[in-house]
């Protein structure tokens, strides 16, 4: 059932990324669009996920990168549990950062499905949350070392391999990390999930 259900949100992504935006219509003197689309993404993109479970030791972190020049790359690891889940997001959002810098990408948008970390970052209020301060101290100097960072929410459907990558490394049971082209011979050989890259 998990399969099928995932296949379908691969399809349903498929399906809206061919999608043409219509022409622009006139209603009433005003010039709207009939579908209103995202502007076209330049330069590399990172999609970020992390899984989480209150009774796991671990928990795991995800991501995909994809350049301009169509090359991916696939990163995930495990490490011991935090707090909560978004200590876990923000966590796999550093480790991301942290593997983009070290593969040469200074100009980065990452994509993440966890609104609450958006929107956390984008208030910039480090108060309101005492206990990712250190988290917050990373991000600041890790953010400082790119010449164009941003961070951007996008449906979880559209962001499945991060969530692959995530949960299969949390369910590993011990603490590593994976940054290769290559998908990780663990995840290849489980489910046949190499048809979702």
């Amino acid at each position: 059932l998990e399969t099928t259900q995932l296949a379908r949100a691969e399809a349903e992504s498929w399906r809206l990324a061919q999608i043409i935006d219509e022409p622009a219509e006139e209603i009433d003197g005003d010039t709207r669009h009939a579908m209103a689309t995202p502007p076209p993404r330049t330069g590399p993109v990172c999609y970020t996920d992390a899984s989480w479970h209150k009774d796991d030791t671990y928990f795991g972190g995800g991501m995909v990168l994809l350049t301009e020049d169509g090359t991916t790359t696939f990163g995930s690891f495990a490490s011991n549990r935090v707090l909560t889940p978004l200590h876990a997001e923000f966590q796999t959002l550093l480790w991301a950062m942290k593997s983009s810098l070290q593969l040469d990408h200074s100009s980065m948008t990452f994509e993440t499905d966890c609104l609450q970390l958006v929107n956390l970052i984008e208030e910039d209020d480090e108060d309101k949350w005492p206990s990712l301060l250190a988290e917050f101290d990373e991000f600041h100097l890790i953010r400082s070392m790119f010449t164009f960072c941003s961070i951007s929410f996008i449906s979880r459907s559209l962001n499945i391999r991060a969530d692959l990558l995530a949960k299969g490394a949390r369910t590993r049971g011990f603490t590593f990390s994976h940054v290769n082209s290559q998908l990780p011979s663990w995840m290849a050989q489980s489910a046949n999930l190499r048809e979702f890259f």
